[in-house]
């Protein structure tokens, strides 16, 4: 009796192992979802053609167009590679209004942009608009043709400025603007 006692605990123990082993075997091999954010920094550098100045497009007649005769070199400082998206100010002191399509008006100037090797031709200027808003995505604006500006990676900017057709608010004396350069993913 004491054998088929043992005979019968033996073979528990087998079938237990084995039903362990058969459950182990459904979940192997298991899996987790592993997730990580990287740190990065979009940064922008503006290198002034004339240092502590910015641009100086100098004494421009109303309804006059002009173009920047030095590139502006802006740098990716960041840590990824970015397009620049870019936005500028009303003047001061006289507050003439930066005009959507960078067509001139009344009271209102044109700046646009384009980001290219050397001065383009006043004709085939291209480029957009700045504004007073720095768009959502610009990968599409300033002939950036979709290519971002890799880390530590530069590209020369050149203005058009197309001045109000009229005054009518202010002195008409030297105005200033404020461009603001951002580097982001789109």
């Amino acid at each position: 009796m004491k054998s088929i006692k043992v005979v019968l605990s033996s073979g528990l123990i087998v079938l237990s192992l084995g039903l362990f082993s058969k459950a182990h075997a459904l979940n192997n091999p298991d899996t987790m979802t592993i997730s990580v954010t990287p740190s990065v920094t979009y940064a922008v550098s503006i290198a002034s053609v004339t240092a502590g100045t910015g641009y100086q497009f100098g004494t421009v007649a109303l309804a006059a167009t002009t173009l920047s005769t030095a590139a502006i070199v802006v740098t990716n400082t960041g840590t990824i590679s970015e397009y620049f998206a870019m936005a500028v100010s009303n003047t001061a002191p006289d507050n003439w209004a930066a005009a959507a399509g960078g067509t001139a008006a009344a009271n209102a100037f044109g700046l646009i942009g384009v980001f290219n090797a050397t001065q383009p031709a006043s004709g085939s200027f291209g480029g957009d608009a700045l504004v007073n808003a720095i768009p959502g995505a610009s990968d599409a604006l300033y002939g950036q043709a979709s290519s971002k500006t890799a880390v530590n990676g530069t590209k020369n900017l050149w203005l058009k400025l197309n001045m109000p057709t009229s005054l009518s608010v202010g002195t008409g004396g030297a105005q200033t603007m404020v461009m603001s350069v951002n580097g982001q993913a789109l």
